[in-house]
């Protein structure tokens, strides 16, 4: 499989999950992908096609700190956003939010975000992801995982 080396970051979304991050972007020739960060707060129950924690590729799991971890985020870094369709569908997605206890602050913050701007959201949605896959967290929870 092979990582382009530049996006265009179309959409994303934060899923209620436990974290969830998925972003639709299309590379240099029109191509459409998937990346999907899946959530880390439940790890009772795996599903070996969506692991607690863990960067997807076009549903495939990508190995942790290896070349094409290395080469999603590089490429995600210099992204740019397509912000006509993402203005179109954040706009809808900030008038479906209706009042309500918040319980975590990562979702108070995004939702702070989408509130800002179409840019601001998917901007945040994809420091998070870099973040995490970046962290102490992410290799520990593979570590523990992989060690059952």
């Amino acid at each position: 499989m092979r990582i382009p080396d530049r996006f265009v970051i179309e959409d994303g979304a934060y899923a209620m999950d436990g974290g969830s991050i998925a972003l639709n972007v299309r590379d240099p020739e029109g191509e459409e992908h998937d990346i999907v960060l899946w959530q880390h707060m439940f790890t009772e129950q795996i599903n070996p096609d969506k692991m607690p924690g863990r960067l997807y590729f076009d549903k495939i799991l990508i190995p942790v700190r290896e070349e094409m971890e290395s080469q999603i985020l590089t490429a995600l870094r210099e992204a740019r956003l397509d912000e006509a369709i993402a203005e179109s569908k954040r706009s809808e997605e900030s008038s479906e939010w209706s009042p309500g206890v918040i319980i975590g602050d990562d979702i108070k913050e995004y939702r702070s975000k989408i509130s800002e701007s179409p840019k601001a959201a998917l901007t945040h949605l994809v420091r998070q992801l870099i973040e995490y896959v970046e962290s102490a967290d992410y290799i520990e929870l593979d570590r523990v995982l992989n060690t059952d």
